[in-house]
């Protein structure tokens, strides 16, 4: 529920545009974060001086058993590779170790072979991919129940339902890894 301060301008009715925030739970009206007199147009927020907001690492995890990934608890999306946000002062192959471990209970080495970076088009969000390998066992659990509901190993084949849309190097690592000569379905 939004709510404005008394005398304050209607968002919509002033024509500022709606984003939506990180995770997509809430929406926003860009320029509400500064307080002004309501008897002055409330001004834009501008990008230049607004925090960027920390990137987000996704460990792309292979094995012998397939790709790891988890079926998100908010369906949005409902399958992911195991990310997070990279915390202040960290690396993004100390951030993938870090969610890999917390949200799937698996030891992972991820080097420093970044195989891609983007900004996600659905979330605005900077995207690092990194490659991973598990250190030792391969078992996995839900470390994480309130964000995740299943953690588990997904072969080549399922990629493209379980993951519609991954990013085109992404995929490409995939096949490397795991597709011995496979091409992606049409």
């Amino acid at each position: 529920r939004q709510v404005r301060e008394p005398g304050a301008p209607d968002p919509e009715a002033a024509g500022w545009p709606r984003t939506k925030s990180a995770d997509d739970a809430t929406a926003v009206y860009v320029g509400l974060t500064t307080r002004l007199p309501a008897h002055r147009p409330q001004a834009q927020a501008d990008s230049a001086t607004r925090p960027e907001p920390q990137p987000v690492v996704a460990a792309v995890v292979t094995s012998d058993r397939g790709v790891l990934v988890g079926r998100r608890n908010d369906g949005r999306p409902l399958w992911t590779l195991i990310a997070g946000e990279i915390e202040p002062g960290e690396s993004p192959a100390d951030a993938a170790v870090r969610e890999v471990k917390e949200e799937a209970g698996l030891q992972v080495d991820a080097g420093e072979r970044e195989i891609g970076r983007r900004v996600h088009p659905a979330t605005g969000r900077t995207m690092i991919y990194l490659a991973c390998r598990p250190v030792g066992r391969t078992d996995v659990f839900v470390g994480d129940p309130v964000e995740l509901a299943e953690v588990r190993w997904a072969e080549l084949a399922e990629v493209e339902q379980l993951l519609p849309g991954l990013y085109e190097p992404v995929w490409r690592h995939l096949l490397r890894e795991l597709g011995g000569g496979r091409s992606r379905p049409s």
